[in-house]
């Protein structure tokens, strides 16, 4: 299911949120907004489990690391346990060489030709649904 909201003008999609229903019963429900007061990047996931949290999925800490923390599964007293990683290089400078990567090795683009795909038709159908 979906629900957008479109800007009057543009009608470019500003608003959304809905869910997804899978086979096994689990359900993914997200939302998003350009019109927000306040900007979230973050990210939860949670299940059977635990719970896996970052606050900043799109992006990475000031000094380059990235980290998330999660709480479940083994952490059987609840308690938050946060895992950090360190990089030398920055989000952006990874992000352009594995996309250089792809373009010389054809079984790495192939594989993310069909990522791409696969996010497409899922876009397509959340469009559908609102």
């Amino acid at each position: 299911t979906a629900a957008i909201e479109r800007d009057s003008k543009t009608e470019s999609v500003i608003d959304g949120e809905g869910s997804l229903a899978y086979s096994d019963d689990s359900v993914s429900r997200w939302r998003f907004s350009f019109t927000a007061a306040s900007v979230d990047i973050g990210l939860r996931l949670s299940g059977p489990l635990g719970t896996l949290r970052m606050e900043n999925f799109v992006g990475e800490n000031e000094d380059g690391s990235a980290s998330y923390g999660y709480a479940g599964g083994s952490a059987t007293d609840g308690a938050q346990r946060v895992v950090r990683i360190d990089s030398q290089r920055s989000g952006p400078a990874l992000m352009f060489e594995n996309f250089a990567r792809a373009a010389r090795e054809p079984p790495r683009r192939e594989r993310w030709i069909q990522a791409s795909e696969r996010t497409q038709a899922l876009l397509d159908a959340v469009l559908s649904a609102a």
